[in-house]
């Protein structure tokens, strides 16, 4: 790995944090709960995306992305008196996606609790509550510790949501091609025009 410079005014040391935390997180996720993640979130009825403040752009990103391969996805970012009306449509067969890096907000433990009673799966992408919530939630994807590195604490969660998007549907090929199908014949008549999709050979 290249070492960062002192003339490059931080972007080598954020690069090198980066790659070093993309490894960590190759050997440190549990393979069982990765699997286990994929499955429940391969044959959720719906997908609950929640993230507060910065963790938001994750569930996003899941979002739009289970979105576009078929799933029913929906993002939960509200805190505070409106999570409520999120929380009450949980119901059987949904699954819960909770990507919390480092605190465990008032908020968070009410979904969980609100999610377990309505028989909800419940997932944690984190990289400091695994003790707090292990008896709490179905699966934990633990990511590595970003709090001594300048890399940011959302990385890992794009990293594993993106890996997550892409199993998803390799388990659910024909259902995810029919969706980027659809979405994209629904993207020429927006735009009037047909879309090259397919990357140029030359």
């Amino acid at each position: 790995m290249a070492s960062y410079q002192s003339t490059d005014r931080g972007l080598g040391k954020a690069l090198d944090d980066t790659i070093s935390l993309a490894e960590q997180l190759r050997e440190g996720v549990s393979r069982d709960d990765w699997s286990q993640t994929v499955d429940f979130l391969s044959s959720a009825s719906r997908v609950f995306n929640f993230g507060l403040g910065p963790a938001s752009s994750i569930a996003d990103f899941m979002t739009l992305s289970l979105s576009r391969i078929g799933l029913d996805a929906r993002t939960i970012s509200m805190s505070g008196f409106r999570l409520a009306d999120d929380l009450i449509t949980f119901r059987e067969g949904d699954v819960l996606l909770i990507f919390a890096p480092i605190r465990l907000f008032r908020e968070i433990d009410v979904a969980i609790d609100c999610a377990r009673a309505a028989g909800t799966k419940v997932i944690v992408v984190t990289e400091a509550l695994r003790l707090a919530l292990t008896d709490r939630v179905d699966a934990i994807l633990t990511t590595p510790q970003t709090t001594t590195s300048s890399a940011s604490e959302l990385a890992a969660g794009l990293i594993l949501g993106h890996a997550l998007v892409l199993a998803i549907a390799t388990d659910n090929r024909e259902r995810s091609l029919q969706s980027l199908s659809r979405l994209n014949q629904l993207r020429t008549q927006v735009t009037g025009t047909d879309l090259d999709i397919h990357p140029h050979s030359d």
